[in-house]
């Protein structure tokens, strides 16, 4: 009697054996998936608010152009202000990418200002 009480008992752990190991095989290959798709979205999400961040410099480059002399006094308050409404704007400011940024603008400005 024992053996097949054994028998039995084999029986029933090899059919969740079978139906467990395909369920862990797909969460192992979905898993990452997920992960890579939310870093997708991450990035677009900042890809889409990077538009923002460009228009509101440009306004903050007007904005300092009309309230400071000195060249670096204007950047410093287009980059202060940024990161004052980091939060806001739902974007990590880089301060680099930034002043990057402000310095192609003002570089570009200087072709189209051309006379």
């Amino acid at each position: 009697m024992t053996t097949q009480s054994d028998s039995k008992e084999d029986l029933i752990m090899e059919i969740w054996v079978q139906i467990i190991v395909p369920i862990l095989t797909g969460l192992a290959a979905t898993i990452p998936l997920v992960v890579k798709l939310v870093d997708v979205i991450k990035e677009s999400y900042k890809e889409k608010n990077w538009k923002t961040v460009v228009q509101l410099v440009i306004a903050l480059m007007k904005e300092a152009e009309n309230n400071f002399t000195d060249g670096a006094d204007k950047k410093q308050y287009v980059l202060s202000s940024i990161k004052a409404m980091e939060a806001s704007l739902h974007y990590d400011v880089d301060e680099e990418a930034i002043g990057a940024l402000v310095d192609s603008i003002i570089e570009a400005t200087k072709y189209i200002n051309v006379k």
